[in-house]
């Protein structure tokens, strides 16, 4: 489902960094929402990420990802290295949701058995989006099959996107 979200997954990293120069709105504009075929056949490697609050034990946190392949998933540091705390978060304390467009519910969930947040990362700083990139890995990625998950593909240094360029997103 394509939405605006404060949470997006780093799948819009990278189309941001491509596109983002010069772009006058800071949300979706006309945006749409798609169907679970829809789904199914182009967004498939996006991903939520589901955290407990060490403060809130009762409520989940969920942020967007990307499955990039080889069990990796890249999202967002913030997600992973909570302003309140400062500190990485254990992979223990991570569930990764992939083949659902709903963030509860749907879909298979994956362990994780790595996280990785940026090392120049820090949660508190007046540019707080600075450096805001990590990686998870998931402890395998056999169920990913019967999700139907693929991994996304890879902007290449030779497409020629330009400021104004139209571009899809997701999280």
């Amino acid at each position: 489902m394509r939405r605006a979200s404060k949470w997006s997954g780093a799948a819009v990293a990278a189309v941001t960094l491509v596109l983002g120069a010069g772009c006058p709105a800071e949300a979706i504009v006309g945006g749409t929402k798609i169907t679970g075929e829809e789904f199914k056949r182009s967004w498939s490697s996006v991903v939520s990420l589901e955290t407990t609050l060490s403060t809130e034990p009762s409520k989940v946190y969920a942020c967007g990802g990307t499955y990039i392949g080889d069990r990796w998933v890249l999202t967002v540091a913030h997600c992973l290295m909570p302003e309140y705390t400062g500190a990485v978060m254990s992979p223990t304390a991570v569930i990764v949701r992939a083949g659902s467009t709903r963030e509860d519910s749907g879909g298979v969930l994956l362990r994780v058995d790595q996280v990785h947040v940026h090392p120049e990362y820090v949660p508190k700083k007046p540019d707080g989006m600075a450096n805001d990139i990590a990686l998870v890995r998931l402890a395998s990625d056999a169920r990913l099959v019967v999700a139907g998950v693929r991994a996304a593909p890879i902007v290449k240094p030779d497409w020629d996107y330009r400021p104004g360029t139209g571009g899809a997103i997701a999280g």
